[in-house]
């Protein structure tokens, strides 16, 4: 917050965001991410209206909601 929309206080944004989001993938949280707060979200007309645009790409972890087991039953003797 009152800081100038620039590419310097962009990049220290970044520098803050990347490690955390980093944090989060190392403990298997996301499969992968990329975070955008550079001149493409952050236009003129952004810079204009005060605000500064970042944007956080996920891609989520696919997680097990099913286990499935299978059973043979082999005769006594058999070979697997």
């Amino acid at each position: 917050m009152f800081e100038q929309n620039t590419n310097a206080t962009r990049i220290k944004l970044k520098n803050i965001l990347n490690p955390y989001m980093e944090s989060v993938k190392n403990k298997q949280g996301l499969y992968a991410y990329q975070v955008v707060v550079d001149d493409t979200n952050n236009t003129s007309d952004v810079i204009d209206r005060n605000e500064l645009a970042v944007t956080i790409k996920i891609a989520s972890t696919r997680t097990i909601e099913f286990v499935l087991l299978t059973f043979v039953i082999s005769p006594t003797g058999g070979s697997f």
